[in-house]
């Protein structure tokens, strides 16, 4: 375990080192709930899809807070790790690429919790939305929920990175899902403004389960059906990538691409 324990600080005081681009990554996060915030703010109702301007305000804060934990990134560790031949000297080392994988992933979400924190107070002040939301962080169903969704995220992200054994650059794959997440994951938009008929077919979906349902635990009224569903999910991905490991190293050179 020490091994690993390594591997993350020496992550953790890499992604420190660019701090710079830690808080852009942070702010990056910011534009669209900022953005959907001054939007409703401007209009003259005071209620829209049964939510109050001050219920819209605090479901964008908690959903950009929630998301730079949850949004897993692995998929470019993956991909580098492929790329660049980095995968042939963890192969030939007492360590499992998984596990490093998760080590990496983790670790930037970990730094980005922290440093993210008081970002989430000073945005929920500018904004106007009281500070007792806070109080929804720290439930033991918050980070059930939350451990869920991040495993779910992962595997997903884990996929994506591995189709780099076949496809030389799947940027555009990266970029494809980053926007079907945040159109379906409820992070642009609440899933009270979208149609019951979409609803009900994305609950079957892997999308809500990565925003929403951090916010709305619950929101389909089964709350079992959910975890069922989420748990579906996980293990598929976690199968799919399994899958795709054993044949993609059937392929692997271990020279690299770059």
């Amino acid at each position: 375990m020490k091994k690993y324990w390594v591997f993350f600080v020496q992550n953790v005081s890499e992604y420190t080192t660019y701090r710079l681009k830690l808080f852009l990554g942070l702010f990056s996060n910011l534009i669209i709930p900022v953005t959907m915030i001054w939007i409703f703010s401007s209009l003259p109702q005071s209620q829209f899809a049964g939510m109050t301007k001050e219920e819209i305000a605090k479901y964008y804060v908690l959903a950009s807070f929630l998301y730079a934990f949850v949004g897993s990134k692995v998929d470019d560790f993956v991909k580098t790790s492929i790329q660049h031949g980095d995968l042939g000297r963890y192969l030939i080392k007492p360590v499992n690429f998984w596990i490093l994988a998760f080590i990496n992933d983790f670790s930037i979400r970990f730094i980005r919790l922290i440093v993210s924190f008081p970002i989430l107070i000073l945005f929920a002040v500018l904004v106007g939305v009281p500070l007792n939301i806070l109080k929804d962080l720290f439930s033991l169903t918050t980070v059930f929920v939350l451990g869920l969704s991040y495993t779910l995220s992962f595997f997903m992200s884990f996929c994506l990175g591995l189709l780099t054994f076949w496809v030389e650059e799947v940027w555009g794959l990266q970029h494809l899902k980053e926007t079907g997440v945040k159109l379906l994951s409820g992070l642009a938009l609440p899933y009270q403004f979208f149609p019951a008929v979409a609803v009900s077919v994305l609950q079957w979906l892997p999308f809500p389960y990565l925003v929403i349902w951090l916010i709305r635990f619950g929101f389909t009224g089964n709350v079992l059906f959910e975890i069922s569903i989420v748990i579906f999910w996980i293990t598929g991905f976690y199968l799919l990538g399994l899958f795709m490991w054993r044949r993609g190293l059937k392929i692997y050179s271990g020279l690299g691409l770059y």
